[in-house]
Parts: structure tokens; C-alpha cells; sequence
């Protein structure tokens, strides 16, 4: 069990490594895998959603963090701190992208104001 631990751990952290070097094709295939070798954790969940996010694909980010709040409230040791703080990091990121959206919509205008007043 201690090795499956260890296992788990290098490759969820490897994952955060990979986001953090901006090598997000590699990230998201770390997650796949550990999806496939760990379907009864959370983590790949967790992990795919901060490569959504790192993407800037803010929607499918904050999906994923909320489906890993569902799925660990749903398990039999369900931490609820940890549930707490996976749907507060889907909120984060819905309004990440409210802001971005609401900002890409003002540079728009603005742009198009530019391009009239030629």
C-alpha cells in the first residue's frame, strides 16, 4: 500500500511540476494515467481541472474541480474541508472567467471603437 502511496503522490505532484513548467500536454496525459491507475481518488479530477485552468478553459476547469467536491462528498471518508475547498476553487475560477470574458468584451469595444474612428 506504501508503494501505491508513494506512486500516487510522485504523480500527482509530477502534474503541478508539469503546469508549473508549462508543459500542459504532458500534465494532461500525467492525468490520464492517473485516472486509469487511481479511479477511486479525487486527484486526477483535481489535477485535470488546474490544467484547464493553467489553459485558461475556465468552464471546464471549474466542472472539474466541482465533479472532484462531488465525488469525494459522495465517498465514505469524505473530508468535508476538502470538499469545502474544491468548490470554493470552482467558484474562483467561474469568476476568472467572468472577468476575463467581461474584460475581452470592454478590449473589444475598444477595439472596434479604434477601427470606427479611423
Amino acid at each position: 500500500a506504501f508503494l501505491e502511496d508513494d506512486l500516487l503522490d510522485d504523480l500527482s505532484n509530477s502534474v503541478l511540476d508539469l503546469i508549473e513548467q508549462g508543459e500542459l500536454d504532458e500534465a494532461e496525459r500525467r492525468c490520464e494515467e492517473l485516472r486509469q491507475r487511481f479511479p477511486q481518488v479525487h486527484d486526477w479530477m483535481e489535477r485535470r481541472a488546474a490544467v484547464h485552468q493553467a489553459r485558461g478553459q475556465w468552464t471546464q476547469a471549474a466542472a472539474l474541480y466541482r465533479q472532484a467536491a462531488d465525488f469525494v462528498e459522495a465517498s465514505e471518508d469524505g473530508d468535508p474541508e476538502l470538499v469545502a475547498d474544491l468548490r470554493q476553487q470552482a467558484k474562483l475560477v467561474e469568476r476568472q472567467s467572468s472577468i476575463e470574458n467581461s474584460s475581452q468584451t470592454a478590449s473589444e469595444r475598444a477595439q472596434r471603437h479604434v477601427t470606427t474612428a479611423k
